[in-house]
């Protein structure tokens, strides 16, 4: 049986009618995110909305040195840079290129499947589950996770060759430059050669074929090295006893929500016992499931050992890069993620499931019926997942409701809905949930003040609020501990988008309130130190504190600067046209600032 191989494939033909049905309802699911917009929360934006995406030849050869948010991802940048060539700034449109490049990568896993002598119904539904599964909205629906499904499909053209040219006893120097390829794209599939060497290990029966798995070892080598050389990420590692915590409980999720769909969310909560212990019950069914029809197909003794350690290696493979057993975010585990772990659990669920009917087909209609309702199931969580992604706030509300330790990140961006839309109770909600979080929970991460710096989320967040609800006293209590958390920087993870409402916020506050001008100078000093990036509204304040400093010229040309970008803003208007008049009749003032 020929596997899948790109040169020769003819998919229009009546011999590829199951590829090409397949192809059309893997993509069809996520047609309806071709209306949905870009997403600016995390990385979006990064990646794509604030990028000069146009091409030039200094702009590809620049992209050997492309970084993103300490990502290396050249491939996944030119991939935007040809979106930019053929739609413009017509995000939605962007979204096509990821459902094609799934779609295609759902047919090789089908080949694949073929190629390990599975059933053709078998692996046709087996693909089916894994391309409609809703753990893979957060991959195709996202445009920043580009990257994961093209690493994944030149991965698994990389693994379609290795397979061609193992079987021709070739040397794989093909696989190679494609798994560098992949890595170009993201570095998740470093593990690739391991997935190859559990195929030739599982191949070779009693004989240990040293010559094939020293390839593997090469190629582990070559990736090892280019991450090492591109990526340059810090991995600090946790505490062993939370290490073990967290090491459990993505095991169990990672494998749990390859097959069962469980309720898919934007941004889990961090690993705890708990939460590890909620997944117990899935692991439970599928160590049944797999005891069963080991049983049942024939596949015992060693045979079995050799199995599960071949598709343990290959699972371990794509699960390594994305353990959290390293910490650089403050996300423990996500369903993105699953993206290739997925592959490996469900192709072995699979080749059981062959097992199992070749020797026992009057279990045909039960393993029917499962899979079917598997099938419909997991097609419903989906579909009502996938509006999410039309609905920023609304995403990010449903993460922030559904837990009662949410994710810091939501309770950020939470927060920052609340302040825009000038929500009392919202913002002051959201303050507790970070402080109650960071309290309660045990967090060991690498960054320095870390529960400071969420906490001075939780600060501005309480800030917003007290000032909605026009409680001076508090307010000015509430920045005064501001200041304190600050007094050496502003050291805060996640630079808060939010940061320049605060300041106009505060500082219409202290007008209102007639503040003295020593309350002035503090808050524009503490403006000054807290400038992450520059903002318009750091403009608008750093003339109020020139005017204050009898610094009359500079005060006057910040504000004509400013005024040219918004020209709607009344009171500077006003302020900078007092300024003007104030030239004409005292030009002397102008001429040097005051003492």
């Amino acid at each position: 049986m020929k596997i899948f191989y790109i040169p020769y494939m003819r998919v229009l033909s009546r011999k590829h009618s199951a590829e090409l049905l397949l192809f059309i309802l893997g993509c069809a699911v996520f047609l309806p995110s071709l209306k949905y917009g870009i997403s600016y929360l995390w990385d979006d934006g990064f990646y794509i909305a604030y990028r000069d995406l146009s091409f030039s030849w200094e702009k590809i050869t620049g992209l050997w040195n492309d970084k993103v948010l300490g990502l290396w991802t050249p491939l996944a940048t030119l991939s935007y840079m040809i979106d930019h060539a053929v739609w413009g700034k017509d995000y939605p449109m962007y979204h096509l290129s990821a459902i094609l490049i799934h779609g295609i990568t759902g047919v090789l896993f089908f080949r694949i499947l073929r190629y390990f002598r599975i059933r053709k119904a078998i692996a046709w539904c087996a693909a089916l589950l894994w391309m409609i599964h809703p753990c893979r909205v957060e991959s195709v629906v996202w445009l920043a996770e580009r990257k994961d499904v093209l690493s994944l499909l030149i991965a698994m053209i990389s693994f379609s060759v290795f397979l061609h040219e193992y079987r021709k006893k070739h040397f794989p120097w093909k696989s190679l430059l494609l798994y560098l390829l992949a890595l170009t794209a993201k570095p998740s599939v470093i593990g690739l050669p391991i997935v190859a060497g559990a195929y030739v290990f599982y191949r070779s029966g009693k004989r240990i074929p040293w010559k094939s798995l020293l390839t593997v070892a090469v190629l582990c080598a070559a990736g090892l090295y280019l991450f090492h050389q591109r990526m340059g990420l810090p991995m600090d590692f946790y505490p062993f006893p939370h290490l073990l915590v967290v090491l459990l409980h993505n095991i169990f999720f990672y494998t749990v929500s390859a097959v069962i769909p469980v309720q898919p969310d934007f941004c889990y909560p961090l690993a705890d016992t708990a939460s590890m212990l909620q997944l117990l019950p899935g692991v439970l069914i599928l160590l049944a499931a797999t005891g069963i029809m080991a049983r049942f197909s024939g596949i015992a003794g060693l045979r079995f050992c050799r199995f599960v350690v071949c598709f343990g290696a290959a699972w371990a493979a794509f699960f390594a890069p994305i353990s959290s057993l390293f910490i650089f975010n403050p996300t423990d585990y996500a369903d993105r993620y699953t993206y290739g772990c997925s592959l490996v659990v469900i192709a072995f669920f699979a080749y059981l499931l062959h097992g199992l009917l070749k020797k026992a087909p009057e279990y045909r209609r039960i393993a029917s019926g499962i899979f079917a309702m598997l099938l419909v199931f997991s097609l419903y969580r989906t579909i009502e997942y996938l509006p999410c992604w039309n609905n920023e706030q609304e995403r990010v509300r449903r993460s922030f409701e559904r837990y009662e330790f949410p994710n810091l990140k939501t309770c950020i961006y939470q927060g920052e809905f609340c302040i825009t839309d000038r929500k009392t109770e919202g913002c002051l909600e959201t303050a507790y949930s970070l402080f109650h979080t960071v309290e309660e929970k045990h967090f060991y991460r690498p960054i320095k003040n870390w529960q400071d710096s969420f906490r001075l989320h939780g600060e501005f967040f309480q800030l917003a609020g007290l000032i909605y609800s026009a409680k001076v006293r508090d307010a000015t209590e509430c920045m005064e501990r501001i200041y304190k958390i600050t007094k050496n920087g502003l050291m805060i993870y996640e630079s808060p988008r939010y940061l320049p409402y605060i300041k106009q916020l505060y500082f219409e506050f202290l007008r209102q309130k007639k503040a003295s001008p020593e309350e002035f100078l503090k808050f524009f000093r503490w403006c000054k130190v807290s400038v992450l990036h520059r903002d318009i509204v750091d403009d608008m304040i750093e003339g109020y504190h020139a005017l204050l400093q009898n610094d009359y010229t500079k005060a006057l040309s910040i504000w004509k600067a400013y005024l040219e970008q918004i020209p709607g803003d009344a009171q500077v208007r006003s302020s900078y046209e007092a300024l003007q008049r104030l030239r004409q009749e005292r030009p002397e003032m102008f001429q040097k600032k005051k003492e």
